[in-house]
């Protein structure tokens, strides 16, 4: 049986990817897959960074949440093997 897409949860998912391009924005330069910490460069307090200091984690965890829901993928087949 093929996955089932729910276009309420892709929708969701496809609004937070702006989110993804304003957080890498406001980083400019300082971007980087990797968490580091520069001494003596203050901590960047533009965009959504103004609101919460790791909105990347925010969104992370939305999108690992929204993406497989809006692809029929609620649940884990390896969570139920015996």
């Amino acid at each position: 049986m093929p996955p089932v897409l729910n276009p309420a949860l892709m929708v969701a998912y496809l609004l937070l990817q702006p989110l993804r391009a304003w957080i890498i924005a406001s980083l400019g330069r300082y971007w980087t897959t990797r968490i580091i910490t520069l001494p003596g460069v203050p901590l960047v307090r533009r965009g959504p960074y103004r609101f919460m200091r790791h909105p990347n984690y925010v969104l992370v965890a939305l999108e690992i949440a929204i993406l497989p829901l809006a692809v029929g993928a609620w649940r884990s087949r390896s969570c139920f093997r015996s």
